[in-house]
């Protein structure tokens, strides 16, 4: 497996926690209060999965900017571009990036087939 493909599994596995993350956070603060006055409990509880999940979606927004920025470089397309695509917008940016080079091999394996009689 390539480095960046590690990368990339990295950033999925990441994602994943993340949603994870953000699904059970309300289940998870539940049972950490077991009585309606403690509400500094709640709020502790609140503020370290925020802190949590804040640092996995950071995490993955740099691991996506950096995959991105890496894999620009090397199909000679604007790096620093797709650099700020990954970071802003994470999966959807490396969705588009592959979707761009899966249109560029198409091309590169039929660049005349317009032109071709039928």
């Amino acid at each position: 497996m390539k480095k960046f493909e590690k990368l990339a599994v990295v950033l999925i596995i990441l994602w994943g926690i993340y949603f994870v993350l953000s699904a059970l956070t309300p289940f998870l603060i539940r049972q950490m209060v077991q009585n309606e006055g403690a509400s500094s409990s709640i709020q502790a509880a609140r503020v370290i999965t925020l802190s949590v999940t804040m640092l996995i979606k950071s995490l993955s927004a740099i691991a996506c900017g950096i995959w991105l920025y890496l894999e620009a470089k090397q199909e000679k397309r604007s790096t620093w571009l797709w650099c700020l695509a990954g970071l802003a917008f994470q999966i959807p940016a490396v969705i588009a990036f592959v979707a761009f080079l899966i249109l560029k091999e198409i091309r590169n394996k039929n660049p005349n087939q317009s032109s071709e009689p039928t």
